[in-house]
């Protein structure tokens, strides 16, 4: 996980965000929870393993790939 392509995980953070965005903020958290453990527990995967690799992908300050960019204006300036 830790040499993951940012773009297609951007993309397809994009897509789910994109399908919860007509909900609440609340909702909208509850309901990316919920699919991310789900998916989590039928994988084997710990849950604790996946946070800081998605963290160390958001703040990869020197990385300029548009999809990530996307992503993080779509979550500071939609959501």
């Amino acid at each position: 996980m830790n040499h993951l392509d940012p773009g297609p995980v951007a993309i397809a953070a994009l897509n789910f965000l994109d399908s919860v965005s007509d909900h609440d903020k609340e909702t909208q958290a509850v309901a990316l929870a919920v699919t991310m453990l789900a998916y989590a527990r039928r994988h084997g995967i710990d849950v604790g393993d996946v946070f800081p690799v998605a963290n160390n992908i958001l703040h990869r300050q020197h990385d300029k790939n548009p999809s990530l960019i996307a992503l993080q204006n779509y979550v500071l300036h939609e959501l």
